[in-house]
């Protein structure tokens, strides 16, 4: 409520954001980027259910997540993770604009700092979330391919059980690699 964003992928590979009254970044945040993946998950078949209460931040865990048996901790990182640029777009605007590569960048800047903030032990049974309700063109295949074919999966790479990059809307919500669920 009284933020608007717009972020476009112009032909010549030129990502560019702009975000006004982004009041709700980070964790509070957090309870509408949990509800897009949600339906991201369900709209994929799963059966899925979570909880919010029973998650302890202390412990990391931002939600859980049961998809079938299985119980997943969810972690929220919010891509990109430029604070300057979320304190500008919270206090009027905000606008930055890369090539892809750029986005990749922010895509592995939010992996880096969770995948370096938590226990490895942790890893097998997080699903990492980035967080890009207001940058959900970082959602797009053309992001995704070239992250994919600059990095390896991320769950390959770090342990994680999978990582997805969760837009405003289900079609802008997409896991990065493979993973489970």
């Amino acid at each position: 409520p009284g933020a608007t964003s717009e972020t476009r992928l112009s032909k010549d590979g030129q990502v560019s954001l702009s975000v006004a009254g982004a009041g709700e970044v980070g964790r509070s945040g957090e309870p509408q980027a949990l509800k897009t993946l949600r339906q991201k998950l369900q709209a994929d078949g799963l059966v899925v259910t979570l909880s919010r209460e029973a998650a302890r931040d202390a412990r990391g865990e931002d939600a859980i997540v049961t998809v079938g048996n299985e119980r997943y901790v969810v972690q929220f990182v919010t891509a990109p993770g430029a604070e300057k640029f979320w304190q500008d777009a919270s206090a009027g605007s905000a606008l930055t604009q890369v090539q892809i590569q750029g986005a990749v960048d922010w895509i592995r800047a939010a992996l880096d700092k969770k995948a370096y903030g938590t226990r490895p032990a942790q890893w097998a049974d997080t699903i990492l979330a980035l967080d890009a309700r207001h940058s959900g063109v970082l959602a797009t295949s053309p992001i995704l391919e070239s992250y994919l074919s600059r990095y390896s999966s991320p769950a390959a790479e770090f342990g994680f059980a999978s990582v997805y990059v969760v837009g405003p809307t289900t079609r802008y919500c997409a896991r990065l690699g493979e993973g489970k669920p």
